[in-house]
């Protein structure tokens, strides 16, 4: 199959490409101009999803069958409404136009986020029946990310949402919780020192999933997926972030000790952030696969190996 992945430089797209070169598909992956470290096995393609008409040759270019759109600003990234709406709301819209002109059936996969369901109840986790009540400059602008692909999908087109919850693992950019943590246990080992690591609020909790997990999710959903639905990828689990912090520290090879750091913390952020699987579990059979443990050890050992190499 002819594939398309926008965002295919970024963390979740290296690890996507790697899950579907694994199935045989042929891979087709756009990136920003200078953003050129995509898969092997991927041909690149160079456009600024913000240039309607740039990105329409690429999508001509790669002619898919099926696109999967992760292309987007995150949340630990930038937090300016009007960028956020330039890129994860008109990016959309300019893409499924672009698909749209293919005229050729195509299936995409809008890559969400859990974040639109707002607070979430630990003992109640959120279901794609509850209604959205998004906190925060990005959360909306995921929900309005769905919203105008709602709109602006034409026949023949298909759309998949996928509502992945918080996600991690080796790769992910420093500036966010998890990387930020085992950079800085890292290079205390590298020192010998104690490792001293600045932090934000540790009382949230979050639905931790491994990158490689919610990668094949997108798989599966875009498989067995129903036209229009909805679906989490979820553990079902929320994980304070001390306690994420505190399995960190039993794999470093220094003492641990954490220092809030006032610049760390983010505005609008909510307490708890938890989903439900079972719609997704019961339509693909998929669960998750890396322990908690597994991921946060593959994570320290990646920025280990980044530290070993500098």
């Amino acid at each position: 199959m002819r594939v398309l992945i926008t965002g295919a430089a970024g963390f979740v797209g290296r690890w996507l490409a790697r899950e579907l070169l694994a199935g045989g598909d042929r891979l087709f992956g756009l990136h920003r101009p200078g953003d050129g470290c995509i898969s092997e096995g991927t041909t690149p393609l160079e456009a600024d999803i913000r240039d309607p008409e740039a990105l329409a040759r690429a999508v001509a270019t790669a002619d898919p069958e099926a696109i999967y759109h992760l292309a987007a600003l995150s949340s630990a990234t930038i937090r300016d409404p009007d960028a956020l709406t330039e890129v994860n709301v008109e990016g959309t819209r300019h893409l499924l136009n672009a698909a749209a002109a293919l005229g050729h059936p195509v299936r995409v996969l809008l890559a969400s986020s859990g974040y639109v369901y707002g607070e979430c109840d630990p003992d109640r986790p959120a279901t794609e029946e509850t209604p959205p009540a998004p906190i925060g400059p990005y959360a909306w602008s995921k929900w309005r990310m769905e919203r105008v692909a709602r709109e602006a999908r034409q026949p023949p087109v298909t759309l998949h949402i996928a509502r992945a919850f918080n996600h991690t693992g080796p790769g992910q950019d420093a500036r966010f919780a998890v990387p930020s943590f085992a950079r800085q246990i890292a290079a205390a080992e590298r020192r010998g020192t104690e490792a001293l690591l600045r932090v934000g609020d540790l009382t949230p909790r979050r639905d931790f999933l491994d990158v490689r997990d919610v990668a094949r999710a997108y798989r599966l959903i875009m498989t067995h997926g129903t036209e229009g639905g909805v679906y989490n990828i979820a553990s079902g689990t929320a994980i304070g972030m001390q306690q994420v912090l505190e399995i960190l520290a039993t794999l470093a090879r220094v003492p641990v000790r954490p220092e809030p750091d006032g610049a760390r913390l983010r505005p609008a952020e909510v307490q708890v952030s938890v989903g439900s699987a079972a719609r997704l579990r019961e339509a693909t059979g998929w669960r998750p696969e890396f322990a908690l443990e597994r991921t946060l050890a593959d994570t320290l050992d990646y920025w280990r190996c980044r530290e070993e190499a500098t």
